[in-house]
């Protein structure tokens, strides 16, 4: 393995494996429903805010993966997460035990733009630490 693949590697790896984690969470048969119907502050059910949270780190980790603060690696890496996202849901629409719902789409696309944008903001205010070509 050459430097440059092993760089690709450490960049990208942690997202594929989260994005495969996102996948294949969404797509088992869940166990009961053991889970809180409402969030924190009784604002969003409880669903919606494990599909941020699930796609703000994704969203993190892609951008990080771009390695660039440019605002064109931004538009891609929420792009990507988006696009997995919806992906996701779409799977879900053929999966008996599952059902698709773009709300859960919105949450995920939201949490790519929180995610992605924290990256940026991190990577913009200690370049040194994150950002590395």
């Amino acid at each position: 393995m050459t430097r440059l693949d092993r760089r690709r590697a450490w960049r990208w790896g942690p997202a594929v494996g989260w994005a495969a984690v996102v996948v294949v969470g969404s797509l088992v048969d869940p166990p009961g429903t053991a889970t809180a119907t409402t969030g924190p502050f009784g604002v969003l059910p409880a669903d919606k805010w494990q599909h941020g949270l699930a796609y703000t780190l994704l969203g993190g980790l892609v951008a990080r993966a771009f390695g660039r603060t440019a605002l064109r690696a931004a538009l891609a890496a929420v792009a990507v997460v988006v696009a997995v996202g919806f992906g996701v849901e779409l799977l879900q629409s053929v999966v008996p035990w599952r059902t698709a719902s773009l709300l859960d789409g919105a949450a995920n696309a939201v949490g790519a733009l929180v995610g992605v944008g924290g990256w940026q903001f991190a990577a913009k205010r200690s370049p040194g630490r994150w950002e590395r070509s």
